[in-house]
């Protein structure tokens, strides 16, 4: 019976194997499946036909008990193994050549040998290195990019600031996180796997140029401004002067940017207590590595789609319900008012120094503006508190 051709290693997958007139059987019982390796080194004669990469498999349609295991032939180089797996390889012989055990020289990097008809191997160290089997003169080695210990990643964040001249129409809006990631292969536990690369929340912060007042020009205006600046916080919101194009608020950008900073913040907040969850769970998802034989690209895009999924939980969870249920805080005596009305407090107090000044007394001089602490945390002692919602970010 015909071999297959010169081939490199051979590693143990799990999984449904191959069956049918495609496969053969070597000199040794083994079912061989022949894999288009390439890159392979050591001349074609001599006793070793080639290496395999191994499989283990126990077809349904065989009689009971009966096992049989699959080897294919390895690559030059196995792409994107992950740290810490596995493979088994065995070198495969002519036909009619029996070899003693320690007559098979095996060797990955310069610390790890070993001999055996097969071996098995753990690839502990990252970055490139290489596996090798050599009878007498002759030798198959074959390469393994091993990839790096897998790490935490944190929410990094591209926030844009627009400043349109419009009036009043100012808001802070998440928009979609994109999560940036890798496969590797666990040959022994037949897995491509996710590992998360980069994670990147985008959000855009609008703050109205136009609208706004803070600088009156008599005693009437100066006690409408007091009367609404020192209320905003009990109120919850601006009150709105006039209408359409002339219409006007006792209120400044730079209290607007605040207000809409603490939207911004709780999005931030919310974002990083949700965020290792769905890392863990993106870490959890796995196709067959036998159905994706090293090509980590077709893995990864195998992958995509529960990337996409668990993704759009996680901005669900983050926006529609946590921050957007925040918006509670644009009610009476919650954090955005609260971090406005600081902006405004200054403000006030110089327009009542004027007001004094000039003898102005119906400008109220007494009311206290409202203070908190408006500091964003799940902890019911502060403002508009909502405990995060428990959230499951299985595809």
């Amino acid at each position: 019976m015909q071999h297959s051709p010169l081939s490199t290693n051979l590693l143990p997958l799990q999984g449904v194997g191959f069956w049918g007139n495609r496969t053969r059987r070597d000199a040794a019982g083994w079912d061989v499946l022949p894999f288009q390796g390439e890159g392979l080194t050591g001349p074609p004669n001599g006793r070793v036909e080639n290496i395999a990469l191994k499989r283990q498999t126990l077809p349904t349609k065989l009689p009971p008990f009966e096992k049989r295991s699959r080897w294919y032939d390895a690559p030059g180089t196995f792409e994107a193994i992950e740290l810490n797996s596995g493979a088994t390889f065995k070198a495969k012989l002519k036909p009619d050549i029996e070899l003693p055990a320690d007559e098979y020289e095996w060797q990955l990097d310069s610390n790890n040998k070993g001999s055996g008809a097969t071996k098995d191997f753990i690839f502990s160290t990252t970055g490139t290195t290489s596996i090798k089997v050599t009878i007498g003169d002759a030798s198959k080695s074959s390469s393994v990019e091993v990839g790096p210990a897998n790490g935490t990643v944190t929410v990094t964040w591209d926030h844009k600031k627009e400043t349109p001249n419009i009036i009043f129409d100012s808001s802070f809006t998440l928009g979609q996180f994109t999560i940036d990631y890798s496969v590797y292969g666990n040959i022994n536990g037949n897995t491509w796997t996710i590992r998360v690369d980069k994670v990147t929340g985008k959000s855009t912060t609008k703050i109205a140029q136009l609208g706004w007042k803070s600088t009156p020009s008599d005693e009437a205006e100066a006690k409408e401004a007091v009367d609404d600046m020192v209320t905003l916080c009990s109120r919850g919101a601006v009150r709105e002067h006039g209408s359409g194009s002339t219409r006007y608020y006792w209120h400044t950008i730079a209290a607007t940017e605040a207000h809409e900073n603490v939207h911004k913040l709780e999005t931030v907040v919310t974002s990083n207590h949700y965020w290792p969850q769905v890392e863990s769970k993106l870490e959890e998802q796995t196709v067959k590595y036998s159905d994706h034989i090293n090509d980590p690209v077709v893995a990864k895009n195998a992958l995509s789609a529960k990337r996409d999924i668990i993704n759009q939980k996680f901005r669900k969870a983050v926006w529609q319900d946590y921050v957007v249920a925040l918006l509670a805080d644009n009610t009476p005596h919650c954090r955005p008012t609260y971090a406005a009305q600081e902006v405004l407090n200054p403000i006030i107090a110089t327009i009542r120094s004027v007001a004094y000044a000039n003898n102005w007394t119906s400008v109220d001089q007494t009311t206290t503006p409202c203070s908190h602490n408006y500091k964003v945390t799940d902890n019911p002692e502060y403002p508009c508190y909502i405990a995060f919602p428990n959230v499951d970010f299985s595809p």
